[in-house]
């Protein structure tokens, strides 16, 4: 990894991830190697999340909220 931020083995929760900070916040996280499950209320928006993160490679997991 060529960041200063090395999650490797680490899992991280990031709640609103359906877009804006949240994605980000998701994205960041997975490319420094954590296993990032991405929660949110939108469940079409977190599949768009989801399907950035497989494209890129990334490891984690969507869990749907109300």
């Amino acid at each position: 990894m060529a960041g200063l931020l090395d999650l490797a083995g680490k899992r991280a929760l990031v709640t609103g991830a359906s877009g804006g900070l949240g994605r980000h916040f998701a994205l960041v996280l997975g490319r420094a190697g954590a296993e990032v499950t991405v929660a949110a209320r939108r469940v079409d928006a977190l599949a768009a999340t989801c399907a950035i993160m497989v494209a890129e490679g990334l490891q984690g997991d969507a869990l749907p909220l109300d």
